[in-house]
C-alpha cells in the first residue's frame, strides 16, 4: 500500500521493489489484533497463543524523548498485547510467512484448539 514503489519491499518486480528474495518477517501488532489479540486482555484461544512464550511484534508502541530507546508490541505468554523496551532479554522472535490467498485452500477454524491446514 505504500505509495513509492521503492518502499514496497516484496519478492518480485511487479508489485514492489523486488528486494526480497522470500517472503518472511515479523507479525505487526495490527496483525495479532486482527486474529485477536488485545492490549491488556489475555486471550487464549487463538492461534497466536501458545502459553509458553513471549514474542516480540516489528510494530513500535513509542518513544520516550528522555529514554535510550524505542518501545515495542510483544505478546505475552498469557496472550495479550503489550509493550516492553527493546532490549537484549528472552523475549522470542518468530517469523511470519506471508502466503498468496489465492493459491492455497485451508480448513478448520484457525482456533487453539482447532487449528487451520493449508
Amino acid at each position: 500500500m505504500c505509495s513509492s514503489t521503492d518502499d514496497r519491499f516484496t519478492v518480485d518486480s511487479s508489485t514492489g521493489n523486488s528486494l526480497l528474495t522470500a517472503s518472511v518477517g515479523l507479525i505487526t501488532a495490527d496483525e495479532v489484533a486482527m486474529a485477536g489479540g488485545k492490549n491488556g486482555v489475555q486471550n487464549n484461544a487463538y492461534f497466536l497463543y501458545n502459553g509458553s512464550t513471549t514474542f516480540w511484534t516489528m510494530s513500535p508502541a513509542f518513544l520516550y524523548s528522555n529514554s535510550a530507546g524505542a518501545y515495542e508490541m510483544y505478546v505475552v505468554v498469557s496472550g495479550n498485547l503489550g509493550h516492553s523496551h527493546v532490549s537484549a532479554s528472552s523475549v522470542a522472535i518468530p517469523p511470519v510467512i506471508n502466503i498468496d490467498s489465492s493459491k492455497v485452500t485451508y480448513s478448520d477454524s484457525g482456533t487453539y484448539d482447532n487449528l487451520y491446514e493449508v
